[in-house]
């Protein structure tokens, strides 16, 4: 047998190891070839539209048309990393968001997966269940080395943390004053890396200033005062986050369980109604690469709104 048949035995053989491994993710990718972006699409009304074909989409890396070599638009698993940030906060809001977050866990599917990460200044407390009130009390309540105690290191600990998941459809959850209280790692940096995978950013900002209608809370009489500087600034930057990766913030700030719960479900619509998109990168420098998507010529007199991950950071 010649070299030559070896060599494309071997190839193919590879191939198909690649496609095997890929079933579970319901969607076949080959991490160091494939670009994977995922595309949500909404019609005027703000409905999702999931009916589309392969060929009803255009994809561009940095302004040159590539083909679309692999589109689904299967239910595929979801990965949830969620990080609740402590500052500020009171005993009765901190039980009211993590029952907001318990209630929204338990109705994910089977196959989905989710963990948490809940930090103060003391440090962070990761799992993969949402802890209790007592639990969080009882590991946060004194300094723990080496563990991250600011936003953006606990953003980039979580990222990570879904980096490594091999689930198609990757999202991270922020809620937060949107406030980084001197962490280790740069924004640049944590931008940098959830640039580097797929993965859709989602922050809902939590204000300590604001009057929140729960039912179920008695507000404290007494409040600290909170220094915030200038907040809309760290907002702004989360913000940037979020779009950058065709996610998005909610605001006006949340104001109660019921309207978290909401719009933690919302964002689960969100990702379970996504395509995923895929074509085979051509560039092996490590540069950025802008993304637009767009529907071909006879698809567009639909009116619909694409939203997506704006493009990807590769790596030589």
């Amino acid at each position: 047998m010649s070299m030559i048949k070896v060599s494309a035995i071997i190839f193919c053989f590879l191939i198909l190891s690649e496609f095997v491994a890929a079933q579970d993710d319901d969607i076949v990718r080959i991490e160091t070839n494939i670009v994977s972006i995922g595309v949500n699409v909404r019609d005027k009304s703000g409905n999702f539209v999931r009916d589309l074909p392969k060929e009803a989409f255009e994809i561009y890396d940095n302004k040159i048309r590539r083909s679309i070599d692999l589109m689904s638009i299967d239910d595929a698993p979801v990965s949830y990393g969620i990080v609740y940030d402590l500052h500020p906060t009171t005993s009765d809001r901190t039980a009211t968001v993590l029952n907001a977050l318990k209630t929204f866990t338990e109705t994910l599917r089977e196959k989905d997966d989710f963990f948490t990460v809940v930090f103060n200044e003391n440090g962070s407390l990761e799992t993969g269940f949402v802890p209790s009130v007592e639990q969080v009390r009882t590991h946060l309540s004194t300094l723990e080395k080496d563990k991250p105690s600011s936003l953006y290191d606990a953003l980039y600990v979580a990222g990570q943390k879904l980096k490594s998941k091999n689930s198609a459809k990757k999202t991270l959850i922020i809620l937060t004053d949107g406030r980084d209280q001197n962490s280790h790692h740069s924004f640049n940096t944590l931008k940098f890396q959830l640039r580097s995978f797929n993965v859709q950013v989602f922050s809902i900002f939590l204000d300590d200033k604001e009057k929140w209608g729960f039912s179920d809370i008695s507000l404290e009489r007494r409040r600290l005062p909170v220094d915030f500087d200038d907040p809309a600034l760290d907002r702004a930057a989360i913000d940037e986050l979020a779009k950058d990766s065709g996610g998005n913030t909610r605001t006006p700030f949340v104001e109660s369980e019921a309207e978290l719960v909401r719009i933690l479900g919302k964002i689960a619509n969100d990702m379970q109604a996504q395509y995923s998109i895929g074509f085979v990168k051509e560039d092996s420098e490590q540069s950025w690469h802008e993304i637009e998507v767009k529907l071909a010529p006879k698809f567009r007199d639909r009116k619909l709104r694409l939203s997506y991950k704006k493009g990807y950071q590769s790596y030589k």
